[in-house]
């Protein structure tokens, strides 16, 4: 999937910049989901999958008495053992979901949460297609044998990406396939092939269903990781990527830079000109240090006029380069027309040897007031150099 979606991005040029693409690509796989999406949805997907285990664990069971009342006892009575195995499961699932909490506990609960009805499935229906059956018998033959059906559209309830939806569409029809091809062959070649379709369809539509499930999710998260002002991330979110990068960088023994920037003489702003025009500085000053970035870095707004940029994969040589582009650029006027300057302090893991992000935060705010020391609008560096 990852490897489609890139070559889909490639193919597009600079068009696979568009927002629209990378929400695409956040319903395609989960590879860019952030802490809070990954969070939310396992919560959404296992508070699901829970409440679905126990009506049908339930109704499973209960079904046992229509079963008892439709057919003989040499076929009512295995499906009941069935149903009480597959009843079993289902409240075993739905005590399984109470006690877990990550996106894969939860990827493994929809997995399961497949496999007990199809095992059901495949046991009971070849037990019932040799079976004669007209009126209401038929109609509850007709329910078995449209079970994949509605497991298809279980996947609407959860917010699933479309490689998720694949994960269980394709075993799915598989099964049904395996079913009514080689278990109990009922169906003519032409009846077949047009279930199966119907099957797919369903399967997609319930899966896409999902998806804007998911599309939800993405845009609450986004809107609570955002600053309402300057559209930055949050600190809370500042501080989960910065957890997230930290521990990417040990793994792969890789250089992880942040720079922390504090604007110069903000109170005389405030104090002056007012919150009103203060905050608007706040705008200009983001969004003049986000043109400045590189698309693989993330500002944070720490507090106040504070500010924080997260450059993964990013050595002291790297950052010093995007911290010079931004002091080359500039960050436009303050509102008495002199130029709206910060000071910077820059820090990364190797070289300063942090062992927790929380170090690394601690150098370069400690750096930022050494430049502030040293007479404002400037950066000071891993080498302790004023530039």
């Amino acid at each position: 999937m990852e490897q489609i979606e890139n070559t889909f991005r490639r193919s597009l040029g600079g068009l696979a910049d568009w927002p629209l693409l990378d929400m695409l690509s956040m319903l395609m796989g989960s590879k860019q989901h952030s802490p809070d999406v990954e969070r939310q949805r396992s919560t959404m997907i296992l508070a699901r999958v829970h409440l679905i285990s126990l009506a049908f664990g339930l109704l499973t069971f209960l079904w046992i008495v229509v079963d008892a009342f439709t057919f003989d006892e040499m076929v009512w009575q295995p499906i009941a053992l069935s149903r009480i195995a597959a009843s079993t499961g289902f409240f075993a699932l739905a005590i399984f979901t109470r006690g877990i909490k990550s996106i894969m506990q939860a990827r493994i609960a929809v997995g399961l949460m497949f496999v007990i009805p199809m095992s059901f499935y495949a046991i009971t229906y070849p037990l019932l297609a040799g079976v004669e059956t007209s009126g209401w018998s038929q109609s509850v033959f007709t329910g078995y044998m449209l079970l994949p059906f509605v497991i298809a559209g279980g996947l609407g309830f959860l917010p699933i990406t479309l490689a998720e939806g694949l994960f269980c569409v394709v075993p799915l029809l598989l099964a049904n396939y395996g079913v009514q091809v080689f278990l109990a062959p009922t169906l003519d070649f032409y009846s077949l092939l047009g279930v199966g379709w119907l099957l797919l369809l369903m399967s997609l539509a319930a899966t896409f269903a999902g998806m804007s499930q998911l599309q939800l999710i993405i845009e609450l998260a986004k809107q609570a990781s955002a600053d309402p002002l300057t559209k930055a991330f949050v600190r809370r979110v500042g501080q989960e990527l910065l957890d997230a990068q930290f521990n990417v960088s040990e793994r792969q023994a890789g250089p992880f830079s942040i720079a922390f920037a504090d604007i110069d003489d903000f109170k005389s702003v405030n104090d002056q000109f007012g919150h009103d025009v203060g905050d608007k500085v706040l705008c200009q000053t983001t969004e003049h240090i986000q043109e400045n970035l590189r698309k693989s870095d993330l500002l944070v707004r720490w507090g106040g006029e504070e500010f924080l940029l997260i450059m993964p994969n990013t050595d002291h040589v790297g950052a010093a380069h995007v911290i010079g582009r931004l002091y080359e650029n500039g960050l436009g006027l303050r509102p008495d027309g002199s130029f709206l300057t910060v000071s910077i302090g820059v820090a990364e893991r190797q070289a300063d040897n942090s062992q927790t992000w929380e170090d690394l935060v601690a150098i370069a705010d400690s750096r930022m007031y050494e430049a502030k020391t040293a007479g404002k609008n400037r950066f000071v560096g891993i080498s302790d150099k004023t530039e």
